[in-house]
């Protein structure tokens, strides 16, 4: 008999940059195709019904990045070739059969991981990974074990700036080959394929393409963050500056830093001292850093705090004890277009 406990038990680092994303995948990958050759695994397991065979086969690692890789050469190659790549009858085909399954797949995803879904940028990360992985699952069908095992690393890295220089080539040059394909192909003179209606498809399913691949190539120029991360608060605080108090709600908290919320104007500057409080934390003296405005009028001040070593372990007990989460609510749609659009065309913050 088995119960379900709805209570957080642990915690844990995910990979703080790219090589710490890809060492940590690519153990995952191989250890999950692994299973395919050991004695005790889905194939030659012992007391396995077919059922348990088949759900315990790593399926997902075995086919997603061979698709992945598919949908992005299909257009190319057919652009440049003129060959097909499935027998095609007609466009009103693809809307009553394709388009029904395609719609399906949306809203189950949506419903099923509703904070972790966002089309188009989900498929980007799939396409990102795909040309690291995918040489990992056919090497590793080829030769499943004699590679070395290596950890993941944690703690260290995640505030430097990183380049996927073999990632970012991949797709940029699979970009350039969707792209100039579009355009010996409006040209008719110099068009390898027969015009009719998969031609239209092939043009929009390579603009496709060449969306999810620019969104792909931003993720290769790794963003520093902060090397650790906020727990999400909301819960009533207060502002001690200059003797004046003032009622307001820590939003976040980190182990260095934080964001506090107001309803009114703060008569502070950025670099100047103040004092936040909350029930249940250490006083937490900070320098204010950045002030903005948030939604319905709030202010929102992030600060940086300084704590004396009885003080800091009393808060990472609060963090890591208490009913604090890393998880994120909902998906804030605008503010990743909006980041998408600054990493693209504006300046990354550097760290002083």
């Amino acid at each position: 008999m088995a119960a379900y406990l709805n209570e957080r038990l642990s915690m844990g680092l995910a990979a703080e940059n790219l090589r710490g994303y890809f060492i940590q995948r690519s153990r995952w990958c191989r250890g999950g195709i692994q299973t395919l050759f050991v004695r005790n695994g889905p194939i030659r397991g012992p007391g396995l019904n077919l059922f348990q065979r088949l759900m315990f086969i790593p399926l997902s690692w075995l086919i997603q990045y061979v698709v992945r890789f598919s949908i992005l050469i299909v257009p190319p190659i057919y652009l440049w070739t003129g060959v097909a790549p499935l027998y095609f009858t007609s466009i009103s085909d693809i809307i009553y059969y394709q388009l029904p399954v395609l719609l399906a797949y949306f809203f189950l995803m949506l419903w099923i991981t509703p904070t972790r879904y966002l089309p188009i940028v989900s498929n980007a990360v799939g396409a990102f990974s795909t040309f690291r992985l995918l040489p990992t699952v056919i090497a590793t069908l080829i030769k499943p074990f004699g590679t070395p095992f290596k950890v993941t690393p944690k703690g260290s890295g995640a505030e430097q700036n990183d380049f996927d220089a073999y990632t970012f080539t991949c797709i940029a040059t699979l970009i350039a080959l969707t792209a100039l394909g579009v355009i010996i192909n409006l040209v008719p003179e110099w068009s390898p394929i027969v015009k009719g209606e998969f031609s239209v498809v092939a043009m929009f399913w390579a603009a496709a393409n060449i969306v999810v691949l620019v969104i792909a190539a931003l993720i290769c120029f790794e963003k520093p963050r902060p090397a650790v991360d906020s727990f999400s608060i909301g819960e009533p605080a207060q502002a001690r500056f200059a003797g004046r108090s003032l009622p307001g709600r820590l939003v976040s908290l980190s182990l260095d830093s934080g964001i506090v919320e107001f309803r009114q104007d703060l008569p502070i500057g950025i670099g100047e001292e103040v004092l936040v409080e909350a029930a249940g934390f250490p006083h937490l003296p900070s320098r204010v850093e950045t002030i903005g405005q948030q939604r319905e009028g709030h202010i929102s001040v992030r600060f940086k705090h300084s704590l004396d070593p009885a003080a800091h372990d009393r808060l990472i007990v609060k963090l890591y004890t208490g009913d604090y989460s890393h998880d994120i609510p909902r998906l804030d749609t605008p503010a990743i277009v909006g980041g998408l659009w600054k990493r693209a065309f504006g300046r990354v913050a550097q760290n002083p």
